[in-house]
């Protein structure tokens, strides 16, 4: 898959989490939830080994 799709699948991701506005009581509130979003995707992404790459890292 691209990385294209990833950044989409982040977008769809991020505005679904956001859609509701009253749970967050004002903007830095949102800008630290944000951020954490893009502290777990980028976790999540950059362990990512693609297949066959796994077994030249483990030798």
């Amino acid at each position: 898959m691209s990385r294209k799709y990833y950044e989409e699948n982040f977008k769809k991701q991020l505005k679904r989490l956001t859609k509701r506005k009253e749970q967050f009581p004002n903007e830095a509130s949102l800008d630290r939830f944000v951020y954490t979003i893009c502290l777990e995707y980028n976790r999540k992404y950059s362990q990512r080994v693609h297949k066959g790459f796994g077994q030249l890292i483990n030798e």
